[in-house]
């Protein structure tokens, strides 16, 4: 009985595995990617793009309930506006890093603490918890480290500020929480 709902479960994660890609590629094919792009040059400042990112992968993630079908759709819609904002700003690498890793944890964040995620789902029932007891029990943790990334990482990063020095300061406010 337990081999035969983990099989269930596996399928239904692949599912969303290959939801998230089929979008991805759709995507890409229809070359939205390059319009995103396109638009993004005259209306942002690439200084403010891995916040927006950030808060972009954390709300699709969090209704979706999926981190890695979030990663598929925002990847290729995200990368190519950072490459095409990162040389008007100077911090091509910096940048480009930056985005990167709002992307992922962007999407690990709202998969987190959605009520939909199928991570919380099967914790909060092999525990016997409450669904949104779980929820609401996760929250303070997670937003917390949300908060510091998005303050001392994200938007600092977007001005150019050192990675390493980023790092060290908001790990210092981590372990200080």
């Amino acid at each position: 009985k337990i081999i035969k709902s983990d099989r269930r479960d596996n399928r239904s994660k692949d599912l969303f595995l290959c939801d998230g890609h089929i979008v991805g590629h759709t995507i890409k094919q229809c070359g939205r990617h390059v319009k995103t792009a396109g638009i993004g040059q005259g209306l942002l400042s690439a200084a403010w793009i891995p916040a927006l990112i950030f808060f972009l992968a954390f709300f699709v993630a969090f209704a979706t309930g999926t981190s890695w079908g979030t990663m598929a759709i925002i990847f290729p819609l995200a990368l190519p506006l950072a490459v095409a904002l990162a040389p008007a700003a100077g911090t091509d690498f910096y940048l480009l890093h930056a985005t990167i890793g709002a992307i992922l944890t962007g999407a690990i964040f709202g998969d987190h603490i959605s009520p939909i995620s199928d991570t919380t789902i099967m914790s909060s029932a092999w525990t016997g918890c409450d669904l949104m007891d779980h929820v609401k029990t996760q929250l303070p943790y997670a937003a917390s480290v949300g908060i510091v990334s998005l303050v001392f990482g994200y938007l600092p990063a977007g001005f150019g500020i050192s990675p390493w020095l980023l790092l060290l300061v908001g790990g210092g406010i981590c372990i200080a929480l």
